[in-house]
């Protein structure tokens, strides 16, 4: 397969109740702390990585992640940094913890020598230096 240019990048953050007296990944790991993921995302594979099982609520979309942050359900959620930078301006009592994450780059994925890889390439580029990719991007973590 082939790769496309990358059109965004990211990387994964906690997303906490200010109450909750954690700093760090360690904090989360000592404290038994209950986190939600939603399956299938680089969260959810950072999770199962650092966290016991039993300290983690799998959730099948970010809605209701979020839904259990906000009623005390789970106590963090493990979040793209984008989302969780926009949520947390809009919910003064929730924090964003930093943690040693790599850094993620996003592009798309076609079949080894397709023969639209250089046209979507070209799109991709275009999309980018105009900001359309930006914009949908912000349009994106806005919904949050």
């Amino acid at each position: 397969m082939n790769f496309t240019v990358s059109y965004a990048s990211g990387e994964q953050k906690i997303l906490v109740k200010n109450d909750v007296e954690v700093n760090n990944l360690s904090d989360l790991k000592s404290k038994g702390i209950l986190i939600g993921v939603e399956n299938g995302t680089t969260g959810f594979d950072l999770a199962a990585e650092t966290f016991n099982t039993a300290n983690i609520r799998e959730y099948d979309d970010a809605t209701h992640m979020m839904d259990a942050l906000e009623s005390g359900i789970v106590s963090a959620v493990v979040i793209d940094v984008a989302p969780a930078t926009v949520y947390a301006s809009k919910h003064t009592d929730l924090k964003v913890i930093d943690i040693d994450t790599d850094y993620e780059e996003y592009a798309l994925a076609l079949a080894k020598d397709s023969e639209y890889y250089e046209q979507i390439n070209s799109i991709l580029q275009d999309m980018i230096e105009r900001g359309t990719v930006d914009d949908i991007i912000q349009s994106y973590n806005s919904i949050n």
